[in-house]
């Protein structure tokens, strides 16, 4: 490696260096190739031409951090036919489910325990998160109390359009309404007509004196609305 005064060809003093960098054992001839990576998973293969006919470890990282780890033990015969062997040294790896998160992710392939990459890494991939134009809820119960339920509803991904509130006593229905009451301050937030909102009163069959934990839920969701899930007992 060379350093150089700006785009002039002359070196600095201590320049150039010869740099041997990353963990190999000695001996050791890893050869490789990452050939397929995407959110449906990544495959290649792996070998050390020491050991021919011997699968070895190939280990995934994201950023610093190891998730997987598999032998790289599958048939492959034209790398078999490339070193002469066996053939034993293919991978796959799944997407682990931690990078499957809707960020991006930068993973690296590296051979056994060393800090070598195959070349084909690093990859960035962004996998996961939600469906292209499924259901995004949002909403809050405002006001739960013996007199009155009552707040909000919304569909990020179907703004305008009302959504259906349902309310639950522990596993029990109690009661469905459509959210479509004007509520300016939704939206302001949403950016949409902000008929989004619900109130009713409480059911007569919550008011006997005892515990009841109520839980709301938005469409098609098993999420419930922030603000709700909590105990009531009403005289």
């Amino acid at each position: 490696m060379q350093v150089r005064y700006e785009t002039s060809s002359t070196q600095l003093p201590g320049s150039p260096v010869t740099l041997t960098c990353g963990s190999v054992t000695p001996g050791v001839q890893y050869a490789g190739y990452v050939d397929q990576a995407s959110c449906s998973g990544i495959s290649g293969w792996a070998a050390d031409k020491s050991r021919l006919g011997t699968p070895i470890a190939v280990t995934l990282w994201d950023g610093s951090t190891q998730v997987a780890s598999v032998m790289a033990s599958a048939s492959r015969s034209d790398v078999g036919a490339l070193l002469g062997d066996n053939g034993w040294h293919g991978f796959s790896f799944p997407i682990p489910s931690s990078v499957a998160n809707g960020a991006a992710h930068t993973l690296q392939v590296r051979y056994e325990n060393s800090t070598a990459q195959l070349p084909g890494s690093p990859t960035t991939l962004t996998c996961g998160g939600p469906t292209p134009g499924a259901p995004d809820y949002t909403g809050w119960v405002d006001t739960l109390s013996c007199s009155t339920f009552a707040g909000w509803a919304a569909d990020r991904n179907a703004l305008n359009t009302t959504v259906t509130v349902t309310f639950y006593d522990g596993a029990t229905l109690l009661y469905s309404l459509n959210a479509g009451m004007t509520r300016g301050d939704v939206g302001g937030v949403l950016g949409d007509n902000g008929a989004h909102g619900f109130s009713i009163s409480t059911p007569p069959v919550l008011k006997d004196g005892k515990p009841h934990t109520i839980t709301s839920l938005p469409g098609n969701s098993t999420t419930a609305l922030p603000g709700a899930a909590k105990s009531l007992t009403c005289p």
